[in-house]
């Protein structure tokens, strides 16, 4: 469905929902394990004229998690700081705890175990702070995942 809203919205030289569109086919494809069509997807949206910051930023956020996913933590890791500096600037704090709950994800991903943890109890508690109640959720599924995970390694 929403490959056909991404034709459609091509048709209609709509940049901005057409690239809306097709970041939602990545996150699906990523999600199938379908690494390189989902990158596929995101590579077609940067030709795209788009103005709408959101837009940009949601699409940025997608790349840096299928950064991770290829081993790429530090390119995913940079792509993030970078994303959570242009939402703090442009004064959207629920853009900017997805992309430090991402990159939590991300030091995950790369090996970096205390890094995450740090840091997805830091966006949690910055989430519920400021009543982001869905990021602070995710957040604290990730600190418990990685404190069992951490127990079941121990010795």
């Amino acid at each position: 469905m929403s490959r056909a809203a991404a034709e459609e919205f091509e048709k209609e030289n709509n940049g901005d929902q057409e690239a809306s569109a097709r970041t939602v086919v990545a996150q699906s494809l990523a999600a199938q394990g379908k690494l390189s069509q989902a990158g596929a997807e995101l590579d077609r949206t940067q030709k795209l004229p788009i103005h709408d910051q959101y837009v940009l930023i949601g699409r940025d956020i997608e790349s840096a998690h299928l950064w991770a996913r290829a081993k790429r933590t530090d390119d995913s890791v940079r792509q993030l700081d970078k994303i959570q500096n242009h939402a703090r600037h442009l004064g959207v704090p629920g853009h900017q705890l997805r992309a430090r709950l991402e990159q939590a994800r991300a030091e995950l991903l790369g090996g970096n175990v205390q890094a995450a943890r740090a840091k997805a109890a830091s966006t949690q508690r910055d989430a519920e702070r400021i009543g982001f109640k869905l990021i602070a959720r995710k957040a604290a599924i990730l600190v418990t995942s990685i404190d069992k995970t951490k127990k079941l390694a121990a010795p």
